[in-house]
């Protein structure tokens, strides 16, 4: 163990590791790539310390989690022929004590393992995608995108979300070289030196976008720029020794936090999951009626980038879907952290 964690682990209660015996998973979908690519996060979380320690393997998922480009190391994670079988429950199971249910159609299973295989193999697939993707020209041109007319300020527009919009939330604890880096490339974690240049293939999708007219399908990197990958793990810990300030400024930087919070977070997966059960769906719906009993929570406080009517027209959308799969709101819970409750009826 490292540093504060075994201190973090003392003050676990009883029965919050009672609660944590076990565990069911349901990611539900409608972007196969995007599914196949949370089942590697998981398949990575749950392997066994006699597998993969827990160091290194807190540095391997934050760079697949986090990182447009890897080092070739953790590029070789990706090639293992475990990821081919991740469809296969027997296989899964042997490794990480995860039984994995994958509740979808014979089609969507032969295009995950399409996407395994193309993640694995690459070279075979060149045939589909003769050309590969350089993936600092598919984030660049995010970014122009994004900005437009501001792109030759992009450091300042950079500097002002961080400071004006993250830091107002409460994220004072990103630091500003680091989420400006990650800002220009796409690098969030360089946490050992070594040459970061390898493309990380489980960020890349592909996108239906309209040219000449006619629709076509676009593989690129489509997801977050703006808010970062920091805050999934790194700005909220129960060790508050972490977060402490002097002078206004955090003693601490976010990446040595975020890989304190998210080690102990994987130990305790290792380590006090006996069961663990997983259950993909794609968003279909046949899905719906085995969510009788879920209640969905929709979070907007870190979208950055939305105006007043933008706003206005999520919460119709997000509205609209929950009522079309039988959810109704559910003003008591809502707070400043959850933009909106849906339960099921009755």
């Amino acid at each position: 163990r490292r540093g504060r964690s075994s201190c973090s682990e003392s003050r676990i209660q009883e029965d919050y590791l009672e609660l944590l015996s076990s565990l069911q998973v349901w990611v539900i979908e409608n972007s196969l790539e995007v599914m196949a690519r949370q089942m590697v996060l998981l398949y990575l979380t749950l392997m066994p310390q006699e597998s993969m320690g827990l160091s290194e393997k807190t540095e391997v998922f934050l760079e697949i989690f986090g990182n447009s480009e890897v080092r070739s190391q953790t590029a070789e994670t990706l090639s293992i022929d475990d990821l081919l079988n991740l469809g296969f429950p027997s296989s899964v199971r042997k490794h990480t004590n995860l039984v994995l249910f994958l509740l979808l159609k014979f089609k969507e299973r032969d295009e995950l393992a399409r996407i395994f295989k193309q993640w694995t193999q690459p070279e075979c697939s060149a045939s589909a995608h003769p050309t590969p993707i350089m993936m600092s020209k598919a984030w660049d041109y995010r970014v122009r995108q994004h900005l437009g007319t501001r792109y030759d300020s992009r450091t300042g527009c950079f500097d002002w979300d961080l400071t004006m919009k993250l830091h107002e939330k409460g994220c004072g604890v990103i630091n500003k070289h680091q989420y400006t880096q990650w800002r220009g490339r796409g690098v969030a974690f360089e946490m050992r030196e070594g040459v970061y240049q390898t493309v990380n293939p489980t960020l890349l999708s592909s996108r239906v976008l309209s040219q000449k007219g006619s629709k076509v399908a676009v593989r690129g990197y489509w997801g977050d720029i703006v808010s970062s990958p920091y805050l999934s793990f790194g700005i909220e810990t129960d060790d508050k020794n972490l977060l402490k300030t002097q002078n206004g400024h955090h003693i601490k930087v976010n990446i040595p936090v975020l890989k304190q919070i998210l080690y102990f977070r994987l130990y305790l997966c290792c380590n006090n999951l006996r069961k663990k059960i997983c259950l993909f769906l794609s968003l279909t719906d046949r899905s719906r009626h085995l969510l009788t009993n879920a209640y969905l929570f929709y979070f907007i406080r870190f979208i950055l980038d939305l105006n007043k009517e933008q706003e206005s027209g999520f919460t119709n959308k997000v509205e609209n879907i929950a009522r079309e799969s039988g959810f109704e709101p559910w003003q008591e819970e809502r707070n400043e952290d959850v933009f909106a409750v849906f339960k099921p009826p009755g």
